[in-house]
């Protein structure tokens, strides 16, 4: 262990974040063995190389229990629409408890039902143009309630919030390998806020009533979100849900760092789609950064990778404390925090992350 934190690494960019992930795995592999849980859902896109980590980890086990991993593609606004009810019953919490300052067409965008505004706007007498006009607050807005009364738009809402519950039930149960849903979903993410749990959850409950249950394990919670006995969330790496954990401010800094290291290599999920002849299909935003992907954050990833397999091997057979771990984890993470390289301040300068719902914007 001490062998691989000298290591230099030829000067990969924030390769430390990998200490705190191995606690984050760690963590999570014995949290979800004390809750029973058989399968294990890994959200996209930061859940592909958690994935890849927590199987890594587990190849290391011997006699101790195996988890089933899936990855499932899910995005913010994949779920949005199918975790909503009838329309007169909405009033888009997850949306606009973090957006209000937003337009029409962003509100649109959000449900992915774009390709439907012009439809709308002539209906509503303005100019498509007028859509993206930002509303100071779009909840409250005269045009944006009048769009809500209009039949055209409550039918395309109705009937695709209907398709695409039945599309992501479809490609649930194809993932699980079940035929019928299971009563508990246990699911991972980055964090911040678990806005795309909730929206799992809202779906869900549709689907299974009062018995659903949907358990979120996070690097980190700055937010608790729809958290509920039924709907629970813990925060692996940090969290201040309950007051902050420790090392919390170290690890809270620059959360954006997570984001972008741990990239997908597919682009953002937009929407189901489920036919009898082709089954379901994930309908993906496309990649517009594979460019920075291939050059700037694969190489460090891909080291970063390295690194963690390192540190399960060093680790196996004698596992360490978890406030070994801690410290550890502290310590590294803290270096980038507070003494960057110049290497790692000018590629975090030439980096960016792409927010896909409630604003759409680099």
């Amino acid at each position: 262990m001490n062998e691989l934190v000298k290591k230099k690494d030829a000067d990969v960019p924030f390769i430390d974040i990998c200490y705190g992930l191995y606690l984050f795995v760690d963590r999570l592999y014995k949290i979800l063995i004390q809750r029973k849980a058989e399968d294990v859902l890994f959200f996209a896109r930061e859940g592909q190389l958690l994935k890849e980590m927590f199987d890594f980890y587990q190849s290391s086990l011997v006699d101790e229990k195996k988890i089933k991993t899936h990855y499932i593609k899910v995005s913010r606004r994949s779920t949005f629409l199918l975790s909503l009810g009838p329309l007169h019953e909405e009033g888009f919490e997850v949306l606009f408890r973090q957006y209000r300052r937003i337009s029409i067409q962003d509100f649109l965008k959000s449900l992915d039902l774009v390709d439907s505004a012009d439809l709308f706007a002539q209906e509503l007498g303005v100019d498509a143009a007028a859509f993206s006009e930002v509303s100071s607050d779009l909840p409250t807005d005269k045009r944006f309630l009048k769009l809500l009364q209009l039949p055209s738009f409550r039918d395309i809402y109705e009937n695709q919030r209907l398709e695409r519950s039945l599309a992501f039930l479809e490609y649930v149960k194809e993932l699980l390998g079940g035929a019928q849903l299971p009563d508990s979903l246990h699911v991972v993410d980055v964090g911040w806020k678990g806005s795309i749990q909730d929206n799992v959850y809202h779906w869900f409950s549709r689907q299974k009533g009062t018995a659903a249950r949907v358990h979120g394990y996070y690097v980190g919670l700055i937010a608790p979100g729809a958290c509920n006995a039924a709907n629970t969330k813990a925060g692996l790496l940090f969290s201040s849900l309950e007051g902050r954990t420790p090392g919390f401010q170290v690890f809270n800094e620059n959360r954006s760092l997570y984001e972008v290291i741990l990239h997908a290599d597919h682009g953002s999920a937009r929407k189901y789609t489920f036919s009898q002849a082709k089954g379901v299909s994930v309908i993906e935003d496309e990649v517009t950064d594979a460019a920075m992907i291939a050059q700037l954050v694969r190489p460090v990833s891909a080291a970063m990778m390295e690194k963690f397999k390192g540190l399960v091997v060093a680790t196996h057979g004698t596992r360490l404390t978890d406030d070994e771990l801690l410290e550890m984890a502290v310590n590294r993470h803290a270096r980038m925090v507070f003494n960057p390289t110049r290497r790692e301040i000018e590629w975090i300068f030439s980096v960016s992350h792409v927010e896909n719902f409630g604003v759409f914007e680099e």
